[in-house]
């Protein structure tokens, strides 16, 4: 099988999950809404194209964690009420488009938000897929992507190419142990239910969760 092997690391990104008291709890790695989110960027779908969900189904990943970075909080307070904030992105061809938030009606003045980020880390995020899509197919779209990138938040976009190569290997499991080997970390396998170890759990923003051995 071909295994697409993508490098995640960059000066922040925000892996936030869900949120317990208003505050979004720090994953340790990115969920898969995030990896599929990614892979979509680079494809050229927009928000709310019905085929990042089948992109999501069609992903199975893993990652190693070679440097966990340093938790951090951003503080914010946003004006959650106000029609028209925007932010402007360059996209591959150098073209400037600008991004419209549209905002929302029920909230009526500033909210305080906290908001997790991940300083310095460093992890390959090992993913296998079914067709239509093929791993050389999203190698070329990482390193040629229609939009923008980013490691979980438009803030956060990576400090080096994110499409570092396909991994020929006989499963996940093996190409995730031979990444592994070659840098070193921790490693956090995909699982179908409870084992014996430490397994945490990764929301997947309104796709359950699913759980992942470590070590």
């Amino acid at each position: 099988m071909d295994a697409l092997v993508m490098r995640w690391r960059g000066p922040l990104m925000s892996l936030g999950g869900s949120r317990i008291d208003g505050y979004a709890q720090q994953m340790p790695i990115p969920s898969l809404t995030m990896v599929a989110g990614m892979l979509g960027a680079a494809l050229g779908y927009r928000r709310g194209d019905e085929r990042l969900g089948a992109l999501a189904d069609a992903l199975r990943y893993g990652v190693v964690v070679h440097r966990p970075g340093t938790p951090l909080v951003d503080f914010q307070t946003a004006d959650l009420a106000a029609i028209g904030m925007k932010c402007a992105v360059v996209d591959r061809h150098g073209a400037l488009q600008v991004i419209k938030r549209e905002g929302s009606g029920a909230a009526k003045e500033r909210q305080m938000q906290y908001r997790p980020l991940l300083a310095d880390a460093d992890m390959s995020v090992v993913a296998a897929v079914d067709p239509p899509w093929t791993a050389p197919q999203l190698i070329e779209a990482l390193r040629a992507p229609v939009f923008p990138l980013c490691l979980g938040r438009q803030s956060c976009p990576p400090g080096g190419q994110v499409g570092e190569r396909v991994l020929e290997a006989s499963s996940l499991g093996d190409a995730l142990d031979l990444v592994k080997s070659e840098r070193g970390g921790t490693l956090y396998r995909p699982v179908a239910g409870l084992v014996d170890g430490l397994v945490v759990s990764v929301p997947s923003r309104g796709r359950g969760a699913a759980l992942f051995a470590v070590g």
